[in-house]
């Protein structure tokens, strides 16, 4: 008998966003805080100033979240451990940066493990786990509150702090989405750069260290008092996150070519049973020297709860969120841009 040679099955393919209104919380944000798209995600905008909470994990949108699950912990989207994934991450269209004024979205991707803690403790929304430990790890001795839980209404309070499962994280490739006429010094010998290409050797290259630790803003952050807990958590049970040392151009949006491709693609294999995809937005001086990027500021130019025509990230905003309402004539917004992963359904 002839052994059948096996081959990647993907499943179907989902599309990660960010949620809706997230352009209000990030307006004049540093770009070292990235905004996190994951699945699923409501297909119809909210209400203008209306915390999306589908970016927060299933667990922690629980009122209150169970024993041992941080209120503030990111919804990952779950994939099989070791399985095949192509990522199809979109170009983001704008007019090129002055020469003065270099910038540049930088995508990261994210892995984290679950722990058998979830198959015991919901057996209706059982999930894969690689952990199999069920105790309780590092704890959180945060005391800060978060706010507009399932009610969305703001004031409830939920203190952080709590016993934790262990959760661990790991990130994977960069992608660099900027066009490469952008980019410098010119690549020997001299020819006329691509519009739509990407640096080979950027695609696996650490940002900056302002990535590390980095995490996306809870939603409805715009909303909160001052000093409130305002970051959602990736990790839980590693580190205390009080543990000393751990806590410290005009766009043109009518300027697509949508006969043109639309997406950079990336193949890797999953590292966990649970992945997400951030941005952030950095100035560089020479992207063969990540050391040298620093973040710059999310620029959505926010009146009257919208993003406004003009500013920076103006075409991110039309193609993701809430952008194109002020438009004239206003753009239709669509739920169907976004990160597009294909997964293997068994590791391979």
């Amino acid at each position: 008998m002839t052994a059948r040679k096996s081959t990647a099955e993907l499943g179907t393919e989902r599309l990660l966003r960010p949620g809706w209104n997230f352009e209000i919380d990030y307006d004049g944000i540093g770009g070292n805080v990235p905004v996190v798209f994951t699945w699923p995600t409501p297909a119809v905008p909210l209400a203008v100033n209306t915390p999306d909470l589908s970016v927060l994990d299933d667990e922690a949108r629980s009122d209150p979240p169970p024993d041992g699950i941080s209120p503030v912990l990111t919804k990952f989207v779950p994939v099989a451990c070791g399985s095949t994934m192509l990522f199809f991450i979109p170009i983001v269209p704008a007019e090129n940066p002055a020469p003065a004024d270099k910038w540049m979205y930088v995508w990261k991707i994210l892995f984290r493990w679950r722990s058998a803690a979830d198959w015991v403790r919901n057996r209706r929304k059982r999930k894969a786990y690689q952990i199999g430990k069920t105790t309780l790890a590092c704890p959180d001795t945060r005391v800060d509150t978060v706010y507009g839980r399932i009610s969305q209404v703001t004031g409830v309070q939920l203190l952080v702090a709590g016993n934790r499962y262990l959760m661990p994280v790991t990130s994977e490739a960069i992608i660099y989405g900027k066009p490469e006429q952008n980019m410098i010094p010119a690549v020997p010998p001299a020819y006329p750069p691509q519009l739509d290409t990407i640096l080979p050797d950027s695609a696996s290259v650490p940002a900056s260290a302002s990535m590390v630790g980095a995490s996306p803003l809870y939603p409805g952050y715009s909303l909160m008092a001052a000093g409130d807990m305002h970051t959602m958590d990736h990790q839980q049970g590693v580190l205390d996150p009080n543990f000393p040392g751990i806590t410290p151009a005009p766009a043109n949006p009518n300027g697509f070519r949508p006969t043109q491709a639309t997406h950079l693609t990336k193949w890797i294999k999953s590292a966990g049973n649970e992945f997400v995809v951030e941005v952030f937005k950095f100035n560089y001086v020479d992207p063969a020297q990540p050391q040298t990027f620093t973040p710059r500021n999310w620029d959505f130019n926010i009146a009257a709860g919208i993003p406004q025509p003009g500013s920076e990230d103006y075409p991110f905003s039309v193609m993701f969120g809430i952008g194109g309402q002020s438009s004239v004539p206003a753009h239709t917004i669509t739920p169907y841009t976004g990160v597009r992963v294909v997964s293997g359904l068994a590791p391979l």
